[in-house]
């Protein structure tokens, strides 16, 4: 059985706050995860810091899976993650990109 749709009637304005700060938590965690994996590869061996690095990350990753499913109960997807570009669905068929550019930084490298 297909579950209910917690996706807002209205237009895609009627998500714009809940996605922006989704879109910041999103920035937050990619930046995160490429900051530990910075750390994590300066150790060789599975240290204690190491592995304290390597579950961190884990969390994070989960965290944003989560997000996914989030962002798909509302019909919405994630387009592209620099900028965050996010796929939200509007009145009818269509759905329209939006541009959440949160920070003017340059892409992280991954």
């Amino acid at each position: 059985m297909k579950s209910p749709s917690t996706r807002p009637s209205g237009g895609p304005e009627r998500l714009l706050p809940l996605l922006r700060v989704i879109a910041l938590e999103i920035e937050e965690r990619v930046r995160r995860l490429v900051e530990l994996d910075r750390q994590a590869r300066q150790f060789r061996a599975r240290t204690p810091r190491k592995r304290l690095l390597d579950a961190q990350a884990a969390t994070h990753k989960r965290e944003l899976r989560n997000i996914r499913r989030e962002l798909r109960g509302l019909g919405c997807s994630i387009q592209v993650l620099h900028p965050i570009i996010l796929r939200v669905p509007s009145p009818g068929d269509e759905s329209v990109l939006m541009n959440f550019e949160t920070t003017p930084s340059s892409p992280p490298a991954v």
